[in-house]
């Protein structure tokens, strides 16, 4: 098909897993393999497609209108009905979804409805000591926030 495959580890699982992990399989040879260090934001920037499960990464592919697959099974707070990504529950109908999204441009109408009903609905966290958290501090909301609109400006959506 003529692109790579890219594999990144989640920055709190070593890339030394996943090798191990992987050394079972006959991977080709443009298949390459980057640790919990590389910067996720050019890997994404530069991708086509990106493959997630249930991490973050998938928010930040959505920020960078790219197409998502989710992989795996998920659980509700992602059962959206139409959601701006491809679920795959099965690894075996992995390729169908891969050649589908490369058919296709990304969506990006569902993408900005989907952040649009994120904002629209979020709500402050640990109001209550058993609340849920975060462990991420406010600049990375910040900054997320911030990319989304210079985005939606790009997009000429706002001016």
């Amino acid at each position: 098909m003529g692109y790579d495959l890219i594999l990144k580890t989640h920055p709190m699982a070593p890339a030394r897993k996943l090798t191990r992990k992987l050394s079972y399989f006959s991977l080709p040879p443009t298949c390459y393999i980057c640790d919990e260090t590389s910067n996720s934001y050019d890997l994404i920037k530069n991708a086509e497609i990106i493959i997630n499960s249930g991490s973050t990464g998938g928010i930040e592919a959505l920020m960078f209108k790219k197409h998502l697959i989710e992989l795996g099974k998920h659980p509700k707070s992602i059962n959206l009905e139409n959601p701006p990504f491809t679920k795959v529950e099965n690894i075996a109908n992995l390729g169908k979804a891969i050649e589908e999204c490369l058919a296709a441009e990304p969506p990006i109408d569902k993408i900005y409805a989907y952040f649009y009903t994120l904002i629209e609905n979020s709500f402050p966290f640990n109001d209550e000591p058993y609340g849920l958290a975060f462990e991420r501090d406010e600049d990375i909301y910040k900054q997320m926030a911030g990319r989304l609109v210079g985005q939606i400006k790009e997009d000429k959506l706002i001016s």
